[in-house]
């Protein structure tokens, strides 16, 4: 803490001296907002759009001025759950640059954590993709999925083919999405085609192998993983091996006793974890997080 009141001693200090140099401001302002002192950050920040950009001698921080500390604001009115308030300064730092992404991630997820409806939601994006950067539907069915909306997030994917032709990421995302909305034939069939992309082979084999063994079809997954286009050392494939084998036997086996390579399985462990989370398979979560202990040098499944 005594640290912090150093840095915000010098920023008074400095700003004795350069009482136009915005960014000391702005610095303040992030420190008060980083410690959770909420109020006296609001005040920086707005004290940063009274002053404006600074001149190009004192403007280090592009945007202090403007949009970063307008995206300030809303990211404080967010975490104290105002998301009416949060949304106005959003949408002043989208206006001020339309193309500064966090204003427009954070616009979105306020959005959806309002919970509108999804008529009144898809009204309120289509508003602000008029102003949008290009992969403005990409960023939208990314966070979509981020906040648990498969469906609208579908919808938006097809936006953003029909707007920017099929891509390998939009072919993922969807196949995800219905993964996610447990609609796993579908899903296995949508991804078919990245089975021949270098970027999403992995993702591609190992989403299809995880819809195979949540319908219990645990030797179609072992064969989806066992394919040659597949290098059966990648960890992320003995990962997805060794789930399928939990489910199907309920036998473990030790994935590594490398304690740096322990620690990269466990990585991949935790994403397959959280995908059982949003899938709502409790149980099954419980059974793979108690049977991959780690010690300091092995990690089982």
């Amino acid at each position: 803490m005594a640290r912090y009141d150093q840095s915000i001693k010098l920023i008074e200090e400095g700003l004795g001296y350069y009482p136009e140099f915005t960014d000391l401001e702005y610095l303040r302002g992030t420190i008060y907002m980083g410690l959770g002192k909420y109020f006296p950050a609001i005040r920086a920040f707005r004290k940063c759009i009274e002053m404006g950009e600074a001149s190009s001698y004192f403007n280090i921080i592009i945007g202090s001025g403007t949009y970063r500390s307008h995206l300030s604001l809303g990211d404080i009115y967010y975490n104290v759950e105002e998301y009416d308030e949060a949304l106005v300064y959003y949408k002043n730092a989208f206006e001020e640059n339309p193309q500064f992404t966090p204003a427009i991630i954070n616009y979105i997820r306020t959005l959806c954590a309002k919970k509108p409806g999804l008529k009144l939601l898809k009204e309120q994006l289509d508003v602000l993709s008029k102003k949008a950067p290009g992969n403005y539907y990409d960023m939208v069915y990314d966070t979509l999925i981020q906040e648990r909306h498969y469906e609208l997030a579908l919808r938006y994917i097809q936006k953003a083919e029909k707007k920017y032709g099929t891509t390998p990421g939009a072919i993922y995302y969807k196949g995800l999405c219905k993964l996610l909305l447990k609609k796993y034939r579908s899903a296995i069939t949508i991804l078919e085609p990245l089975k021949n992309d270098s970027e999403y082979l992995v993702r591609a084999f190992c989403t299809q192998a995880l819809c195979s063994s949540m319908q219990g079809k645990y030797a179609a997954a072992a064969r989806i993983l066992s394919s040659e286009r597949l290098n059966t050392e990648d960890k992320v494939v003995k990962v997805y091996l060794a789930f399928n084998t939990l489910l199907e036997t309920g036998n473990t086996y030790v994935l590594s006793e490398d304690e740096n390579e322990s620690a990269q399985y466990t990585v991949i462990l935790f994403d397959l974890l959280k995908i059982l989370i949003l899938l709502n398979e409790f149980e099954l979560f419980e059974k793979a997080l108690n049977t991959s202990q780690s010690s300091p040098s092995t990690v089982d499944l």
